[in-house]
């Protein structure tokens, strides 16, 4: 399928000579400009690059994707560094030869991105198992995401995605809608007034209009089905129309105990209250009286304004006060963190999957420190990395690689996983 594209480029520079480097999903897309605007015909197609960050030697940091790609990026080249590149992980990535880090949508798809085409090689190609649960084999080997099948869009090399036979026949799950060409979607954007299918058949009129919801679910008037605590939630677009946070209904609705009610019957998340922005539309959560008195639960930390913000939240390296005081150094150096965190020397408080991931996240770096990494131990119910990472056993076997080596995507293990 060709289409026309008006892209604007940014080049990067190499260093060591005047010839740019456009980072582009479409590969001809080289030329001797630093920014540039295109138009150009180019085959529909999809792709992530990751926006992990590489560290040089001397402390600048740079996309990782740059790194070990035969192109010197650091000042001190040390992106290109042998020894770097032996070491380098590539985190739910492929890893080619050099080092160089690859999303593995561009495996086995007939286009050689490692420098020795180890990405396409044959035997590799012939041999490659893609998670059955949620990927979609290519004839190639390419591994694709299953909504891409019967999409009308070619994403396998020699089309087999939106093959006559299997699109016909397919058979979506219990919480997707099927287009008439066969492509699956979720419930949820079904008769949304926006064409989901590639067909418009989720937009029927007909169909929208005859459409029934759950009980527990709230119908709009196009025909959409949302769930029913999503409605008088504050968020105007859950509903086309908006008929979700219309004040009829609203002010039929009971908010929850850890909600504030609006006059309009609109409910707000406690966190949304007192912190400087209205949300009701009367402004009564920024009320300068009903703030100085706000109070929070014991699990919940109390901003000077009044706001409440979860306890988890305070000395993360993000500001959530108004004016900063839940990432005041002070307080944060002798800040305890909740269980589930890792503390940095800074007091900076982590998600426990952020330990030994192979990212510095605490200013000092002791997250990664590879001693404390070898020996880390994660809770009984938690799966180890080989790099001292924890993840949660629902991230196991689930299709996404979360170890830096992919330990838990492990072909074998899975097949045996329960």
């Amino acid at each position: 399928q060709i289409i026309i594209l008006v892209l604007t480029v940014h080049c990067r520079l190499n260093l060591f000579t005047t010839m740019p480097f456009c980072l582009s999903n479409i590969n001809m897309l080289n030329a001797l400009f630093k920014s540039y605007t295109l138009i150009v015909f180019v085959a529909i197609t999809h792709a992530r690059i990751s926006n992990r960050l590489f560290t040089c030697n001397n402390g600048n940091k740079i996309y990782d994707y740059f790194a070990c790609d035969e192109i010197p990026d650091c000042e001190d080249g040390s992106d290109e560094d042998v020894n770097n590149c032996n070491m380098h992980l590539c985190d739910g990535e492929f890893s080619c030869d050099s080092g160089k880090c690859i999303p593995d949508l561009w495996v086995c798809d007939g286009i050689n991105h490692c420098s020795k085409g180890e990405d396409e090689h044959q035997n590799m190609c012939n041999t490659r198992v893609c998670d059955d649960s949620t990927l979609f084999r290519c004839s190639s080997g390419k591994c694709i995401p299953k909504n891409w099948i019967c999409n009308t869009i070619l994403d396998c090399p020699n089309g087999n995605d939106e093959n006559e036979f299997l699109c016909n026949n397919r058979t979506c799950s219990v919480d997707e809608f099927k287009c008439k060409s066969g492509q699956c979607i979720s419930e949820n954007i079904v008769c949304d007034v926006r064409n989901d299918c590639f067909d418009g058949s989720d937009e029927n009129k007909a169909m929208c209009d005859a459409r029934q919801c759950f009980n527990e679910e709230f119908r709009c008037d196009s025909g959409k089905c949302i769930e029913k605590n999503k409605v008088c939630d504050g968020y105007i677009n859950d509903c086309v129309g908006g008929e979700d946070e219309s004040e009829k209904i609203c002010q039929e609705k009971v908010c929850e105990n850890n909600e504030f009610t609006c006059k309009s019957g609109v409910c707000l998340k406690f966190y949304w209250v007192c912190d400087g922005r209205k949300d009701c539309s009367d402004g009564a959560d920024e009320n300068a009286e009903m703030c100085k008195n706000h109070t929070c639960s014991d699990d919940q930390y109390r901003c000077s304004s009044g706001r409440c913000i979860e306890f988890y939240w305070v000395c993360d390296g993000r500001s959530h006060c108004i004016n900063n005081a839940d990432e005041d150094l002070d307080m944060c150096r002798t800040h305890n963190c909740s269980e589930d965190q890792f503390r940095c020397s800074s007091g900076k408080c982590l998600a426990f999957y952020w330990v030994c991931d192979g990212n510095n996240d605490c200013p000092n770096k002791e997250d990664e420190d590879v001693h404390m990494c070898k020996v880390h131990e994660c809770d009984p119910d938690q799966f180890r990395c080989d790099s001292g990472k924890c993840l949660n056993q629902d991230w196991v076997c689930d299709g996404i690689a979360d170890c830096p080596d992919k330990k838990d995507e492990d072909v074998e293990m899975c097949q045996k996983h329960v």
